[in-house]
């Protein structure tokens, strides 16, 4: 036998299944309405949830859960095509044209990356991503 989705779980928060549930389609849906859609949860009720301080933390939780998941990806990513440009760099059986392009790319982003990393270290307003600790602190609408 299932959870009911208004029961409560084992959970020290009191928060339903349902409620969870609602939190994390927040998470990745990005909007109130969808996130209403795929939980099938009524809108008045995922307002009535989102003043609630615990549901609050646990959407905050959830969300970092998901920016950690996300930078995990993303700086992958970015480490298999940058092993990807310079091995093509290094390829004497690659042609010129793809050497040097792979040569550019490389030069452009690293400026780039030092160029925007010394201007967060200047001034910290000018860092444009999200912090899991800088969560909202209510979802939008």
């Amino acid at each position: 036998m299932g959870i009911g989705p208004n029961e409560k779980v084992s959970r020290e928060d009191g928060l339903s299944a349902q409620q969870v549930a609602f939190a994390v389609w927040l998470v990745q849906s990005g909007t109130v309405k969808q996130a209403c859609k795929f939980s099938k949860v009524a809108y008045s009720t995922a307002n009535k949830w989102m003043l609630d301080a615990a549901f609050l933390e646990e959407y905050r939780r959830i969300a970092q859960v998901a920016v950690s998941i996300a930078r995990v990806r993303l700086e992958t990513g970015i480490a298999i095509a940058s092993d990807f440009l310079i091995e093509t760099v290094a390829d004497d059986a690659a042609d010129l044209p793809s050497r040097l392009k792979a040569a550019e790319t490389i030069l452009k982003y690293t400026a780039h990356a030092e160029t925007d990393s010394q201007a967060r270290t200047d001034n910290p307003a000018l860092d444009m991503v999200r912090r899991p600790q800088d969560a909202p602190t209510t979802p939008r609408n």
